[in-house]
């Protein structure tokens, strides 16, 4: 089993799509994911460097399941220089938690616009 993408059902796909194309700097990827969606104005597939983030207007493509906050999940990015990250996303309007720093390497907490928790990391050299 391999992970394929992850999912993100938005409330506000426009706020959603921005956060993470123009703020995080996710390319959209053109992909054609069929006749129920219109891609680009309720579904999205975003290139994180493995496997992709989809957003879906949630008002068009409503999920079976029942959609509850757990707060145990966070979608995790990797990138080369954390602090320069940390002060691009601040720069944009971003809040940021400190960097926490670990032997492994260090990383920040924040939340996407719909609060879905997000972690950024930098793995140590």
């Amino acid at each position: 089993m391999n992970l394929g993408a992850v999912l993100l059902y938005a409330d506000d796909f426009e706020s959603m799509l921005a956060f993470y194309r123009d703020v995080l700097g996710l390319k959209v990827l053109e992909i054609n994911p069929g006749p129920e969606y219109d891609e680009g104005v309720d579904f999205v597939y975003l290139d994180a460097g493995g496997p992709g983030v989809e957003i879906f207007d949630r008002s068009v493509h409503p999920t079976e399941l029942p959609m509850t906050v757990g707060g145990s999940v966070r979608a995790g990015f990797s990138v080369d220089d954390l602090e320069s990250t940390r002060d691009d996303l601040i720069a944009c309007g971003v809040e940021v938690g400190g960097i926490v720093i670990r032997q492994w390497g260090s990383y920040v907490e924040l939340t996407d616009p719909e609060n879905n928790p997000l972690v950024i990391f930098q793995v140590a050299a």
